[in-house]
């Protein structure tokens, strides 16, 4: 068959049409042949409001004002589907590009890329290589996209988003997912058990439990309403953990954190605010600001720069409290680094109970109990009380002292 034209309201019986189909409004398609399917070689036109009652399959299809395109079977479009008004499909839905401007509906959709200005929704599968979103997305299943853009709303179950996910809108997946590049500028809700390569959040992520990813950066709002495992985070905003928090490289915290459990890492750098249970790191703390624990911070160099304040037993093999000269290395030379000195000029540096092999404690500093074999201490420092097993180096005349210094054979174990 050639061209063919479906007049308005009409009912018709079609197998393989050799070009191009147009179908007035309330038309309905039947198969004419015993597989269940209609075939277009061309375009198919639908003016509006039409039934389709079995597999359709075309080069391209357009649905234009009017009404609902319902489909009671799968559809095939080997081009372009251009929905301007409403299409529903029983099925499934694959395409190589799919425009939405109104609204479309399938049980599975399947599409390389995909613009959505109206709204999708897809009740079981949605697989596509580059969604754009300016609308709205509802995708409560399973998903497996490869980049995804979300200017206006994506609801999705879980799955895996292989490459970059941008939210400047709202994005919520409900269940577990995998994913590569999150960037969030709007608001994120991820759900238990999610795993990726990068977050990155200028706007409001929350994790309703564990969370797993390798790179973290935070300029916004981030809550995580369990445990967190990551290789490297950087918190310039807000970071708040129900659980217990592991880093394998490093913690850079010139915003504020508040770890409602344990936190592991491997260095941390506090330039601003930091709240845990308990901090333990397998080499480095460095301290330009506020440290707050109920069971206390230990790591092998422990540096509290001059004006910060710890709160917690501090156990190191060698640790620095409120030393007159930088402590913060290339942390240092960075903008954050600066500011976070700036803010510290002038203040008392203050710390509790310290347990370590070497103590440097300088000028204006307040420390409570001091354990060590030697003690080093400059003009205008004060401790409790000082106990050591080795040598006590400094002014002693010029440091304030609320017992006498004891030298001992043994030290009691630290708290940590």
């Amino acid at each position: 068959m050639s061209d063919y034209h479906v007049p308005r309201g009409a009912t018709v019986k079609l197998d393989r049409i050799e070009g191009e189909l147009e179908v007035g409004h309330k038309a309905r398609i039947e198969a004419g042949n015993g597989r269940n399917l209609v075939s277009v070689s061309g375009r198919a036109y639908f003016q509006g409001a039409a039934e389709v009652a079995c597999d359709f399959e075309c080069d391209s299809l357009r649905v234009s004002s009017g009404g609902v395109l319902r489909v009671e079977g799968n559809l095939t479009v080997h081009k372009l589907l251009d929905v301007n008004h409403s299409i529903e499909v029983s099925g499934t839905i694959r395409a190589e590009e799919i425009d939405v401007g109104g609204r479309i509906e399938a049980k599975n959709l399947s599409c390389v890329r995909m613009r959505v200005g109206g709204t999708i929704e897809v009740t079981e599968q949605l697989e596509v290589e580059s969604l754009n979103v300016g609308g709205k997305v509802e995708a409560p299943g399973k998903v497996a996209i490869r980049d995804f853009d979300v200017g206006g709303q994506a609801s999705i179950g879980g799955g895996n988003i292989s490459g970059k996910i941008r939210v400047g809108g709202k994005f919520e997946a409900s269940s577990k997912l995998e994913f590569g590049d999150l960037q969030v500028y709007g608001r994120t809700s991820l759900a238990a058990g999610s795993k990726g390569t990068r977050i990155s959040t200028n706007g409001q992520l929350s994790v309703s439990g564990d969370l797993d990813c390798e790179e973290i950066q935070i300029f916004g709002k981030t809550e995580i309403d369990g445990s967190c495992r990551s290789k490297k985070i950087k918190v310039n905003g807000s970071l708040e953990v129900e659980g217990s928090l592991q880093t394998a490289e490093l913690l850079e915290i010139n915003g504020s954190a508040e770890i409602d459990r344990e936190l592991d890492v491997a260095n941390v750098l506090v330039g601003g605010r930091l709240e845990a249970t308990k901090v333990v790191a397998a080499n480095e703390i460095q301290v330009a600001g506020v440290v707050e624990t109920d069971r206390g911070l230990k790591g092998k160099m422990v540096k509290v720069r001059a004006g910060s304040r710890v709160e917690g037993a501090i156990v190191g093999e060698r640790v620095d409290v409120g030393s007159s000269w930088g402590v913060i290395l290339d942390w240092e030379k960075s903008w954050m680094g600066q500011s976070a000195a700036l803010r510290l000029v002038g203040r008392m540096t203050k710390v509790e109970d310290v347990y370590a092999d070497e103590v440097h404690l300088g000028k204006v500093s307040r420390s409570g109990r001091v354990f060590a074999r030697i003690v080093e201490m400059e003009a205008g420092c004060s401790a409790e009380e000082i106990t050591y097993t080795g040598e006590l180096r400094g002014p002693i005349e010029r440091v304030h002292i609320e017992r006498p210094p004891n030298k001992v054979d043994s030290l009691p174990e630290p708290p940590i």
